[in-house]
């Protein structure tokens, strides 16, 4: 072989060698995970005003039962009251009576605001869900390429293996 046809051979190496390179550096997975996490970040994008606003929510229904649960406490308190022999006056019992019913209202229209934000919630609840559902197929998805992409990867290594031996 003259030194011609080996500076040939070499270069037909050199080149083929920079081509499958290239080829490593532009597989198919790389554009395939480079779109995943676009679309991921799309996602979590489109999740976080819906998580917002059912996290306010979630606090206002808290705040309500917590006002509930006050509420009940004085209603009992009061019937207590009512109802225990320590009372002499009637004028006493009307008043008490009345503040019963007061907070037994004020029960109720808590009760009702509880009920409409648990009712907001829950188309919220369930669009997370399928926030949740399509983030964790992309996980799915992303870890199937990345295999592909390690097995693509070591595919063409080896063929840079042997075109450098």
């Amino acid at each position: 072989m003259t030194d011609l046809e080996r500076l040939l051979d070499l270069q037909a190496n050199d080149t083929a060698a920079d081509q499958l390179r290239h080829r490593r550096k532009v597989l198919p997975e790389r554009a395939t995970l480079v779109e995943l996490d676009r679309k991921e970040k799309a996602l979590r994008a489109e999740v976080a005003e819906p998580q917002a606003e059912r996290d306010g929510l979630a606090r206002d229904q808290k705040r309500l039962e917590d006002e509930i649960a006050t509420v009940e406490g004085k209603a009992a308190h009061v019937e207590k009251q009512l109802y225990d022999g320590s009372m002499t006056s009637p004028k006493e019992a009307q008043g008490l009576q009345a503040d019963l019913e007061s907070l037994k209202r004020r029960q109720s229209t808590l009760e009702d605001e509880v009920i409409e934000l648990m009712e907001q919630i829950e188309p919220l609840d369930e669009q997370l869900a399928a926030s949740v559902v399509a983030l964790a197929a992309i996980d799915t998805e992303r870890a199937q390429v990345k295999a592909s992409l390690a097995s693509s990867e070591n595919a063409v290594d080896n063929e840079l293996e042997e075109t450098s031996a």
